[in-house]
């Protein structure tokens, strides 16, 4: 909003932070040159005459002040000569709240930052200046201990003489203003007269300083609850825990503690010069002696050296933070918001922590386009980040300040803290994968049957390092993951098909070059620092000791967390782990049914026909006279299912092991071609549609083309195939017997969902060499004559059964082109039919009736694509509880 500009004579170059009370700028004073901090306040205080008044005379009490404890206020200016805003000294350093994220301070350390507080209060309220909102947010502390309190006053009402203020403009103003959207972090350090709505003084300051030195001493709030309602019931009637305090702490801190948390303001502590006093004192009180056992001499000198020699040993590097004590399991769901939604089916994991646990990255929709969002965990809000439009499979680097994430053409990275994305290798494809490895390298999976391939960071030529056994019944490698100590390689080994993960199984490459298997039955896997395997299978995460030596499972498999949204075609679960312990999932749908629709081109809807008991229903394709639909039903085996559109019944078609996808009808219906993965290699077959019809081979057997559309002559067959160079390209098989495929187009791009124009003269496909997915047209059988069809995105091309139309999906929106012309095509504009949501997971997603009026759709009926990220901290703790592990 405000960076690049101007202001007065303030050049504002970044957003440093947000509040209740405005928006705070960094921003250089070109006359002066020198950072300062600008102050833009909320809109209500700027438009309040009387407010804007008071607020003046307030900020000149404030710049009297000039106490070295006190962050300075150096102007208050209006831009455009209406809106004000402060001018603030720039002060480096962390917040106390950053501070105390890590752990309790040290006892000596939280004295010292105690009395510089103490001291800024002092100073403040001898002028008649009460904060009212001093929590550790608003203390800053340099790296030399050096304490500057903030937020002094702004906004606030100083003491009327009588050692009363006005209240009604406080942001700590009891449950009234929690409807205005009070922070939990505010109400938390709220005096008890402020939580009743009575006026408040300088003994509200005392109470708050309180609540400060209680959360230095033990990283925990006085007060704390799930709610702002929680809060100030404890507040009310709660006592701190005051077993949490530190044994060593001084009696004279005890004593202040106790003095200063009085709820009765007449009881409590008067005046914050005698906390100082009293802080000073116990700074200077010796350490209490502890009594010696009764032991030899010589034992007792020896025990002293050891004591000593231990002491060090904890101290040593450890200047601030004291040990914390035991960490608590703690869960929490994290709302995402409206304008920013996960993607409803996604393909890939798409949500990942950063190792030290402090970041939060999912891929969702911003602005129309898949992206990824960005959240500290100790903030409120998701950032997308800019340059990562069409990002998949994100991932942290190891030192957590870069995310890494493929686009759809290329491998790329950016800096969490904002900054253009680097570019690490072209990579047209990636289907199986991504982990970003100690050494600075990534290993990813370009393809299910390309195997692990691995690449530079910093950018440079893709490897191979590990190819699956096609011949051994390997159909594909994903998901890798490096050992700790370069102990070997996991991976998840589908044994049978790209469509279905259920037999997969984990297994480890050794430094040998052996692969071994760990588990069956599993996929996803993660070895984590604790000593445990975690994994995924059906909809929960299991989790088992894992000996790293022999690289093996140490004991039974158990369930540890349930209700983990997963995809049984690729393997894929929506989690990830940090080093620190923080376990984040995506929620699995409670129940899944599955509605197929007619929706006109108007968007009404009919449903035809519900489904139940199912993963997923896609790949239509309509029969050439338009009676009878084929689709894919994900169960056990995915099986091709036909569905009659006159007498409303679903019969099943394939039934052999192995699992059976994207059917493709032949032009006279009398066959439908499909792709049969099976345990002993993969194959594309030819069937008739009848009870006796016995599936034939039109492709030697391994070599995997996924079949999308017949040409009307019944001659050629368009299918896709994955390459690990050139991402998916499209090729030809001739339907007369068994001959090796032909490539009819291949590029650096992705090239799909082909399909012939009712002519035959045309192949309409879809590609992202634009840098978003298109639709794209081409002469058959020359290849030439491109033209675009889509301009905004677009994907799956269906031709109208006469060829004057061409249907496409841009997300949710289904559009139309007017299609003339020979041997020039011409195109139409494009024209929005409808907006509404359905499944578009694996294409084909939809089809159309003859006539061109209806589109046959599949929805998911009866739930909702996930609305939040589902949090666990401590989860390690958890983990050692409910899954122990023996010493290696």
């Amino acid at each position: 909003m405000y960076a690049g500009r101007t202001i007065a004579q303030y050049h504002i170059t970044a957003k440093l932070g947000a509040g209740g009370m405005g928006e705070v700028w960094l921003a250089t004073d070109t006359r002066l040159r020198r950072e300062v901090a600008l102050k833009f306040l909320p809109e209500a205080v700027s438009r309040d005459p009387d407010r804007l008044a008071r607020f003046e005379r307030e900020a000149r009490l404030l710049a009297s002040l000039n106490h070295p404890k006190v962050g300075a206020i150096y102007g208050l200016e209006l831009q455009d000569g209406t809106t004000p805003f402060l001018v603030l000294e720039l002060i480096p350093g962390e917040t106390l709240a950053e501070l105390l994220n890590r752990g309790p301070l040290k006892i000596e350390i939280a004295l010292r930052i105690a009395a510089q507080i103490a001291e800024a209060l002092e100073a403040a309220h001898d002028k008649g200046i009460v904060h009212r909102d001093l929590k550790p947010a608003n203390i800053k502390v340099t790296s030399e201990v050096s304490v500057k309190v903030l937020d002094f006053g702004l906004g606030k009402f100083g003491d009327d003489g009588a050692g009363r203020v006005d209240t009604s403009q406080s942001p700590t103003r009891t449950i009234e203003a929690t409807r205005a959207g009070l922070i939990m972090g505010t109400a938390a350090y709220m005096s008890p007269e402020q939580a009743r709505g009575k006026e408040a003084d300088r003994r509200s300051d005392i109470w708050a300083f309180g609540c400060v030195l209680y959360e230095m001493l033990t990283a925990r709030r006085a007060f704390a609850g799930e709610t702002v309602s929680d809060i100030l019931a404890g507040i009310l009637r709660g006592e701190p825990e005051w077993k949490f305090i530190p044994a060593d702490a001084p009696p004279l801190v005890r004593s202040l503690l106790r003095r200063c948390l009085q709820k009765d303001p007449v009881r409590r502590l008067q005046h914050i010069g005698d906390a100082r006093i009293e802080i000073e004192e116990a700074q200077s009180e010796p350490a209490a002696p502890l009594a010696a056992p009764n032991l030899p001499k010589p034992w007792i000198a020896w025990a002293l050296v050891a004591a000593m020699a231990a002491v060090a040993a904890m101290s040593w590097g450890r200047i601030w933070m004291r040990e914390p004590p035991p960490a608590s399991v703690q869960r929490f769901a994290i709302t995402l918001p409206a304008t920013d939604p996960l993607l409803s089916h996604p393909t890939n994991p798409d949500v990942t922590i950063s190792p030290d646990g402090a970041l939060l990255a999912y891929v969702g929709l911003h602005g129309g386009a898949t992206r990824l969002l960005l959240r500290a965990m100790d903030q409120m809000e998701f950032k997308p980040l800019a340059g990562t439009e069409g990002a998949d499979y994100p991932q942290f680097s190891p030192d957590s300040l870069w995310l890494a994430f493929h686009d759809g053409r290329q491998l790329k990275r950016v800096p969490v803290s904002g900054g253009a994305a680097v570019v690490i290798s072209d990579t047209p494809a990636l289907n199986g994968g991504l982990s970003w490895i100690e050494d600075g390298s990534i290993l990813y999976v370009p393809g299910f049957q390309s195997g692990i391939w691995k690449v530079p960071a910093s950018g440079g030529t893709p490897q191979p390092l590990l190819k699956p056994n096609t011949n051994g019944g390997e159909s594909g490698y994903v998901w890798p993951q490096l050992l700790p100590n370069h102990a070997g390689l996991l991976f998840t080994i589908g044994p049978d098909s790209i469509a279905s993960m259920d037999d997969a199984i984990l297994a480890v490459r050794t430094e040998q070059k052996e692969t071994r298997v760990v588990l069956k039955g599993g996929t996803y896997g993660r070895v984590l620092p604790t000593g445990h395997i975690v994994y995924g299978h059906g909809q929960s995460l299991l989790a088992a000791g894992f000996d790293s030596a022999p690289h093996r499972v140490a004991g039974n498999p158990v369930p540890v967390v349930e209700g983990v949204a997963m995809r049984r075609a690729n393997g894929s679960v929506r989690y990830a782990v940090s080093n620190t312990g923080t376990l984040v999932y995506v929620p699995a749908a409670v129940a899944r049914r599955f509605a197929l629709d007619s929706v006109s081109r108007q968007g009404t809807v009919e449903t035809l026909a519900t489904f139940a008991d199912s993963s997923e229903i896609d790949q239509l394709a309509l029969s050439p006279d338009g009676n009878q639909l084929a689709f894919r039903v994900a169960k056990a085996n995915d099986d091709v299912h036909i569905f009659d559109l006159k007498r409303k019944i679903t019969s099943r078609f394939t039934f052999e092991a192995g699992d059976k996808i994207n059917p493709a009808w032949a032009p006279d219906g009398t066959h439908l071609a499909y792709f049969d993965a099976r345990g002993n290699g993969n194959l594309l077959v030819w069937r008739r549609i009848d009870p006796r019809g016995e599936p034939e081979a039109i492709l030697p057997a391994g070599e995997a083309c996924f079949p999308s559309s017949s040409s009307p002559d019944g001659k050629m067959l368009v299918c896709t195939k994955d390459d690990p160079k050139t991402g998916s390209d499209l090729w030809m098989v001739r339907l007369d017997g068994v001959h090796p495929a032909q490539i009819f187009l291949q590029t650096r791009f992705n090239e799909q969902s082909a399909v012939f124009s009712p002519d035959g003269r045309w192949l309409a496909y879809s590609s992202d060499e634009s840098g978003t997915m298109q639709v794209y047209a081409v002469r058959y059988p020359d290849g030439g004559g491109r033209i675009q069809i889509s301009t905004e995105g677009g994907s799956e091309p269906v031709w109208a059964a006469d060829g004057r139309e061409l249907f496409y999906r841009n997300g949710d929106r289904m559009l139309a082109v007017g299609i003339a012309g020979h041997p020039v095509l011409a195109v139409g504009k494009a024209q929005l039919l409808f907006t509404t949501i359905f499944l578009h997971s694996n294409s084909p997603s939809y089809a159309v009736t003859r006539d061109g009026q209806h589109f046959l759709m599949v929805r998911e009926n009866e739930t909702e694509p996930a609305r939040q990220l589902n949090v666990v901290v401590n989860w390690f703790a958890e983990l050692k509880r409910r899954v122990p592990v023996g010493r290696k």
